[in-house]
C-alpha cells in the first residue's frame, strides 16, 4: 500500500515508490500528511478517532518512509512544495 500527499510528482512517486505496474497510489489532498488521514484512506479503521487509538497520530515525518499494520508495510511519500 502506498500513499503520497499532493506535492509528490508522478516522477517522484516512480523513482521512490516503485509501485509494481497496476498498483494503486493513494494520492491524499493535504500539504502534509497525517498517520489518522493514511489509516483511514486505507480502509484500516473508520474514522480518525479509531486510529488514533490505535496508535497511528500525528504528523508523518517529511520523505519516504514506512510503517507495519499487521501483516502489511504502509510506504508514504511525503514531499514538501517547491515553491515555498
Amino acid at each position: 500500500m502506498m500513499v503520497a500527499n499532493k506535492h509528490a510528482t508522478s516522477r517522484d512517486i516512480d523513482a521512490l515508490l516503485q509501485p509494481d505496474p497496476g498498483e494503486a497510489v493513494i494520492r491524499l489532498d493535504a500539504d502534509f500528511l497525517m498517520f489518522e488521514d493514511i489509516a483511514v484512506a486505507i480502509g484500516a479503521w473508520p474514522s480518525k478517532g479509531q486510529a488514533r487509538k490505535n496508535g497511528w497520530a500525528g504528523r508523518v515525518p517529511t520523505g519516504f518512509g514506512s510503517r507495519k499494520l499487521g501483516k502489511r508495510t504502509i510506504w508514504w511519500l511525503e514531499a514538501v512544495d517547491a515553491q515555498a
